[in-house]
């Protein structure tokens, strides 16, 4: 029973102390171009690797009702890494970034850095940006 009330004793200590030493940042992120007028939903990804496009596959996924030309989010107890953060305006609330027949977008969109490719998306270097330790970073996306 000693050891067994020992192992839990050690495995709460491991756990309130990665929780408390955890290397975290936070994002504050504004977003502006938004076209109120044509509704919607503005859906915010935070994504870590190259498929930055997939929104469902993003590590943190956020919605927000559209009230105002511009939108202030919060992403708190971010991890420390490289992100990108990619933004678009769902106006027909259908859960994709609609595509005309050439294939570029037809809703407004966004990136981090506010880099926007010219044949298809911008290259992930070119829009990421790092969270460190305790930092407080902020971003403006404008969509275009």
């Amino acid at each position: 029973m000693k050891l067994f009330t020992e192992l839990l004793m050690a495995g709460l200590f491991t756990l309130i102390t990665s929780s408390v030493f955890a290397q975290t940042g936070t994002i504050d992120l504004k977003v502006t171009g938004i076209e109120v007028e044509e509704g919607g939903k503005v859906k915010i990804g935070l994504f870590n690797s190259e498929g930055y496009l997939n929104f469902g596959e993003e590590l943190v996924g956020i919605n927000v009702a559209i009230k105002e030309p511009t939108i202030t989010h919060v992403l708190s107890e971010i991890p420390v890494g490289t992100y990108v953060l990619a933004v678009y305006q769902d106006q027909d609330d259908n859960d994709k970034l609609d595509k005309n027949f050439f294939g570029a977008p037809s809703e407004p969109y966004g990136f981090s850095q506010n880099e926007y490719g010219m044949f298809g998306p911008p290259d992930f270097e070119d829009v990421s940006f790092e969270v460190k330790e305790n930092e407080f970073i902020e971003l403006s996306i404008n969509l275009e």
